[in-house]
């Protein structure tokens, strides 16, 4: 069991409550990097695109919250657990 959580950790969801917040999430992460939004949702990390930078991270992080009128947590706005489109909806859902 503990094999399979670290395995596992950088595996996109596998779907659940909140679904549809993926694609809403995937649009503004898409719009901030330019970037095709299946890409995001097949789970491709965000560093793998030649846009993303620690700016567009922080531009990310704006998006959702004023598009969203969230303000997420602070603690959860560290770049290494923002790797992913869900590791955004997973902040967002909190």
């Amino acid at each position: 069991a503990a094999d399979r959580a670290v395995f596992t950790a950088d595996a996109p969801a596998a779907g659940g409550a909140g679904d549809e917040l993926r694609p809403v999430v995937a649009r503004m992460v898409a719009d901030v990097l330019g970037v095709p939004e299946a890409a995001l949702l097949d789970g491709a990390p965000l560093d793998s695109f030649p846009s993303f930078t620690s700016f567009r991270l922080v531009e990310i992080i704006d998006r959702i919250e004023s598009d969203l009128g969230l303000e997420l947590d602070a603690d959860e706005l560290i770049p290494e657990k923002l790797r992913r489109l869900d590791d955004f909806c997973r902040i967002a859902r909190r």
